[in-house]
């Protein structure tokens, strides 16, 4: 039986807030939190395991840690920012979060297949040529020192709508990877997109297939994304 990681996901979305003095003319911003839905833990749960021959750990909602990341998210004392960048703090940084368009006044619930589908895209067209290392030689890309899997300001995030954020129990350990070469390698092969999968997909593709483990090796940078998704 796949072991089960608690994990919360928090849908963060920039609100306009009120100017701070008539002087500044100028627009700031703050994040409104809205719960996400089942889908996005089962879209999580495909990007993970979907379709692959070697599974990793599932992950369930769990309430504690949607109220620990909502206040980390939005805090009371909230201070307004310039852009939605400037909104994610050091602290938010070390979640995953992947900006993506939204419209507030919709009624209609982000597509998490396909956000979790960018993230996976941009992580593995970075990575499927990365050379695996040893854990004394990780070579971490720069834009991926934060452990987000994203730069210090994300292209495109003070043009965005909205972030996911996404957070794990136990917390992903930066630079070391929670699966093996052999998961990496169903990942890189795997063709199906998350939107044209199913919950069935989530049942091992060859038989009743081992799940990965911690191993020994490091593939270079690419946990910042895995880990991320994985959240």
């Amino acid at each position: 039986m796949a072991s089960f990681y608690k994990t919360a996901a928090t849908v963060c979305l920039v609100a306009l807030s009120a100017l701070e003095s008539e002087a500044q003319q100028s627009t700031k911003y703050k994040f409104t939190v809205v719960d996400v839905d089942e889908d996005a833990y089962l879209s999580t749960n495909l990007a993970r395991n979907g379709k692959l021959p070697v599974h990793i750990s599932e992950v369930t909602k769990d309430e504690s840690l949607v109220t620990d990341l909502t206040a980390k998210v939005a805090p009371e004392a909230q201070q307004a920012a310039e852009n939605c960048a400037a909104l994610i703090t050091t602290e938010l940084k070390n979640n995953f979060h992947h900006s993506f368009e939204y419209e507030p006044a919709s009624k209609a619930s982000p597509d998490y297949r396909q956000i979790l589908q960018d993230a996976l895209d941009v992580g593995l067209k970075e990575f499927k040529c990365t050379e695996v290392v040893t854990p004394e030689e990780p070579e971490v890309p720069v834009s991926l020192q934060d452990g987000t899997g994203a730069s210090e300001t994300p292209e495109g995030t003070s043009t965005k709508d909205a972030v996911l954020f996404c957070q794990l129990k136990p917390a992903a350990v930066k630079n070391s990877a929670p699966f093996d070469e052999e998961y990496f390698n169903g990942l890189i092969e795997r063709t199906t997109e998350l939107k044209d999968m199913t919950e069935d997909d989530l049942k091992n593709s060859v038989g009743n297939g081992p799940a990965a483990t911690a191993s020994t090796i490091i593939i270079a940078g690419l946990v910042a994304i895995l880990t991320a998704v994985s959240a």
